[in-house]
Order: structure tokens, then sequence, then C-alpha cells
């Protein structure tokens, strides 16, 4: 139905150009509900229904969140050259939900859409080469960008370690930020607690997952901080000890990159976009994703190398501010450019 949109030419010619896969009777009704516009434009009816057919189609990608397969079906139906993005890597939190046997069938579906794209962006060389292997072209890596001038060490405070450790500001205090969602792993952190008895952990955050964290975590001592925002945040990355990044799936994990910018070493896996920031004894500890014990003994490295922890620090915010937002628009930048000069080359 268009009932509410305004009747002006451009809205309705905005309209018929992104509509598609409707049935043919709702195409006959709209050109008896606005019969005056169209007999008094020149568009082909043939073309009419066929783009009119693409808002069934987007209409449900939307109302799923699938905005990758809307956004490449009207990019498709319009001619319009396509530049997509990966960031959040699907077919691994499958296993998280228990849906791990569409694995297969949900790398078929990405194929499908992505390669309708001029070139696919992803933030990782590590997921270039996955996504290169699962079928997906013109793959290229984009860096992200993370705000150097927020997230700072000279926001670290005594304050704040006071309020993450819920009164123990002298314990060693272990942060984690992020969705609290079942893919995200934080349960994993637990064993790295009872590993370190006097280690405090807050938990900041929010998510789907909360309550069964609430009851994992229960009896250690772990603080539910809930959301931060701005300096708060930017404050409370620059007073943790170490953060805890337990996550398998990462493309590569943009509170990684605030984390270092505010000058706060990590542990994090040895998977995913992660080994392109974080270097194992430089700027933060990897471990072997498939070792139960790798992030504890990560973590006990780290706050062992008391000598070291302010070169960590310092490493640890120059590789950040080597991934500031100028360069990563920048880059993006010249990755329309060089889609727009094969789509309009210059004439001679």
């Amino acid at each position: 139905s268009v009932q509410g949109l305004s009747d002006t030419h451009a809205e309705y010619s905005l309209l018929l150009e992104i509509f598609a896969e409707q049935d043919l009777d709702d195409y006959n009704d709209f050109c008896e509900e606005h019969e005056d516009f169209v007999e008094a434009s020149d568009l082909d009816h043939e073309v009419l229904h066929r783009k009119m057919r693409l808002l069934t189609f987007a209409s449900l990608a939307a109302a799923t969140q699938n905005r990758e397969i809307t956004y490449a079906a009207i990019a498709k139906a319009l001619e319009i050259p396509l530049v997509a993005s990966y960031h959040t890597h699907l077919p691994k939190y499958l296993e998280h939900y228990g849906f791990g046997m569409f694995e297969g069938m949900l790398w078929e579906l990405l194929k499908a859409v992505h390669n309708n794209a001029r070139i696919n962006l992803c933030t990782s060389t590590a997921m270039q080469q996955e996504l290169t292997e699962h079928g997906i072209e013109n793959v290229k890596v984009w860096q992200r960008g993370v705000d150097t001038e927020l997230f700072r060490p000279s926001l670290a405070s005594r304050e704040m370690r006071e309020r993450l450790s819920e009164g123990y500001p002298d314990a060693p205090l272990l942060l984690y930020v992020g969705r609290l969602s079942a893919e995200k792993e934080v349960d994993r952190i637990k064993p790295i607690l009872a590993a370190i008895p006097d280690a405090r952990l807050a938990l900041v955050g929010d998510g789907p997952y909360r309550e069964e964290l609430e009851e994992h975590f229960a009896g250690t001592a772990t603080n539910f901080v809930g959301y931060l925002g701005g300096e708060e945040l930017a404050s409370a990355y620059a007073s943790a000890d170490a953060f805890i990044f337990p996550s398998r799936t990462e493309t590569l994990g943009l509170v990684l990159l605030e984390a270092m910018a505010a000058g706060c070493p990590t542990v994090a896996a040895n998977a995913g976009g992660i080994p392109d920031i974080v270097t194992d004894g430089t700027n933060g500890f990897l471990f072997d994703p498939k070792d139960d014990e790798g992030a504890i003994k990560a973590t006990q490295r780290l706050l062992a190398a008391r000598a070291e922890i302010e070169l960590l620090r310092r490493n640890a915010r120059i590789e950040a501010e080597r991934w500031g937002w100028r360069g990563a628009t920048q880059q993006l930048q010249k990755f329309y450019g060089e889609v727009l000069a094969t789509e309009m080359p210059m004439v001679a």
C-alpha cells in the first residue's frame, strides 16, 4: 500500500524505482488507485511491474534485518554498482545457537548476495582469506577506525578502578566490554578468574545472555557494570590492568582497538582478525583458541609482566594510532573511487 505518501511526482517516481517482486494483482491495484499518475507517465508498464516485484522481497528482508539482501536486490534492480562490507561472522555464530548444521547453507546465501558487489570489504587478512576460500569474490581489506581522541590513557583513574572493582582498587582488574550474548563466549572468562584468586572482573555492556551469565558468575568477584559510554567507557578501558576478549568468532573486534587506544593491554584469541592488531608479548598476549588453559596462561603472563607493563601500554596505544578514523575514511574513499572509475571511465 502507498497510502499516506505525499502525492508528488518525485515521491511516486522514487517509489516506482525501488518496488519489486509484487504480485500482478498488487500491481494492478496500484495502477487503478493511481490511474492519473500512471497514465500521465511515460514509464513502460512491463518495467514498472518488474521493478515493483522487488518490494515484497525487500520488505521481507528488511523485516528480518537481512539488510545485505535488501540492498543487494535494490542495487541489482536499479543497476547501481554495489560496495558491500562483511563485519559479523554469521556462519560461526550458528554453532553457538545450536544451528551449526546450517553453516554450509548460510555460506551459499552469503556468496549469492556478496557476489553481486563490485567490491566486498572485510576488516582483516584472515577474514579476507576465509571469504575467498568460500567463493566470495573481489574481497579487499578495509582497516577499522577507532576514535583515538576519545579513547586515551590519560583517562585512567583510581575512582574508576574503585567503581569497577567494587571497592578493591588495588586488586588486579580484568575488563570485558561488549554485548553479553552467547557468541561472545564471556562465560570462558570464569576459569581465568578462578586461576587468579585476588583478581576482580568488570563486565561492561548488556545483552540477552546477561541473566545466564549472572548465574554462571555467581559467587565470583564479578561486577556487572551495565552500559557505559563516552568518557566513562574510555576511563574504564584506561583504568583496567587487562582487557579480556574470549570470543573466537570476531572478524576484528572494535573493542580491542578501543582498549588499546586507551593503553590497556589485551588478552585475546589468536584467531580471525585479532592477530592483525595484537602482537603477542608486544602490545598484548594471544592464546590458542583450542587450548582450554590458553587464556589463563596468557592472562597470568600479562599480570606477571610488571616491569614491562608500561611498555605494553605504550605499544598498545601506538598500534591503535595506526587505526585512526582518518586513515580508514581515506581508504574507503579510495575503494569507492575504484568502483566509480570502472563504472564511469573518463573520456580521453
